[in-house]
């Protein structure tokens, strides 16, 4: 296995040279290799003159950017320029221990399906220069518990290390500051899988150190975690699940088709089903339990040959794809010829009424994700849908509003 280690970097002339000499030295599982990867997010204080020859050494790759961005910036660049299995952020000063990789690895080796956190508030060897700091992270950590039903003692913590499929998902934030880091790239590994928290030695700098946290950082994640727990996408979402959740059957193949980089769906119903196929041309291949994530471009012509040479599925879910689609009718066919018979399909998709409030919501209010929104191709009608689900070969159609009318739920057996 290899391990990724991305540390993002500006203005640490002073421990730069240090952390990595830590980092190449810590020990890690037999079998596990490493990858350094500095992104310097514009140093102007001769830090890079130090990288240059760290990077001549060979000792880590260095990534430059030619203004600071933030440390989510960083983060994401380190993140795209990522081979490793895993990903393992570290910070560019001494608040963080490399030697407690071994730690961390080992839970990964027991938990490969989610990801591990490093709690700095789990031992008794945390010890805060600054309470602000301290208790201002408890705070927005209890905050983020509260809204996305956690428990995690330290989500502000440097030492988060996560598959690297997760990455493209984490690649779509919008944010480059502290809070991609706390709040975002959390929020994304809470929904990948499970956490697992082992306590770290912490030892926290001041300000006059280059402590580089301040107030108004906190302000920023308590309005991120704000904004997500009045996520009118959430709350979309959870209707969207709860409306189709029923017709899922019990110890069932299930394939979810367009599944987003999150897999959302079957990871909400994993414990019900036999097994799931997370289908979608974005995705990282991966294997998680009974969840099989399988890159696919399914929207094509010949989509047809593309299903018959996956794995065979009892249940086909398509939740707000079709509209996406630029061959509709062309992936039902493949969807009703890779099922056996019996088998059943299941979709959802916006009602034409629905496409002004959309792009209100979107493009004016800014309450939804305008990207989803600009790449709709199509508004179906409740006819349409029955007419193509018939012209496919599907039978025992049934179709029923959603949201006010504003979605198409239908669900068709194959006979």
């Amino acid at each position: 296995m290899r391990l990724s280690i991305v540390i993002p970097c500006y203005n640490e002339r002073q421990t730069i040279e240090g952390v990595v000499a830590r980092v190449r030295n810590a020990p890690l599982p037999s079998g596990w290799e490493r990858e350094l990867i500095i992104v310097d997010d514009g140093s102007n204080d001769g830090t890079r003159d130090l990288l240059a020859g760290i990077s001549g050494r060979g000792e880590a790759r260095v990534i430059l950017h030619e203004q600071n961005k933030g440390k989510g910036g960083a983060l994401k660049t380190g993140f795209q320029a990522a081979e490793g299995d895993y990903l393992l952020i570290q910070d560019a000063d001494n608040e963080y221990h490399p030697e407690d990789y071994h730690v961390l690895i080992e839970s990964v080796i027991s938990n490969p399906e989610g990801s591990v956190f490093g709690s700095r508030t789990m031992g008794s060897n945390n010890v805060p220069v600054s309470m602000v700091y301290f208790y201002g992270g408890q705070m927005i950590g209890k905050i983020f518990n509260a809204v996305h039903g956690t428990s995690l003692t330290d989500i502000t913590t440097c030492y988060k290390v996560f598959p690297r499929w997760v990455v493209p998902q984490l690649l779509r934030s919008r944010r480059d500051d502290f809070v991609f880091d706390a709040i975002d790239l959390t929020h994304a590994l809470v929904q990948a899988g499970p956490i697992v928290e082992v306590p770290i030695r912490y030892t926290c700098r001041d300000a006059s150190e280059g402590k580089k946290l301040k107030f108004s950082d906190g302000l920023k994640c308590f309005t991120a975690l704000l904004k997500q727990a009045f996520s009118l996408d959430s709350l979309i979402q959870w209707l969207r699940f709860h409306q189709v959740g029923r017709e899922v059957r019990a110890g069932a193949i299930v394939a979810d088709i367009g599944c987003g980089l999150e897999s959302a769906f079957l990871s909400r119903i994993r414990n019900k089903i036999a097994g799931g196929l997370a289908i979608d041309k974005r995705a990282i291949p991966s294997t998680r339990g009974t969840i099989q994530t399988i890159p696919v471009d399914f929207d094509h012509h010949d989509a047809e040959r593309i299903f018959s040479e996956l794995p065979t599925f009892d249940q086909a879910f398509m939740l707000a794809v079709l509209e996406h689609l630029h061959h509709p009718e062309a992936v039902v066919r493949a969807i009703f010829a890779h099922l056996p018979p019996g088998g059943s399909f299941v979709m959802t998709t916006p009602s034409r009424g629905s496409k002004p409030v959309l792009e209100f919501l979107a493009f004016k209010l800014h309450l939804i994700d305008a990207h989803e929104i600009e790449d709709h191709k199509h508004y179906f009608s409740k006819t349409e849908l029955i007419d193509l689900m018939r012209r496919v070969g599907f039978t025992d159609i049934t179709h029923r509003y959603f949201e006010f009318r504003m979605n198409h739920f239908v669900s068709v057996r194959k006979p």
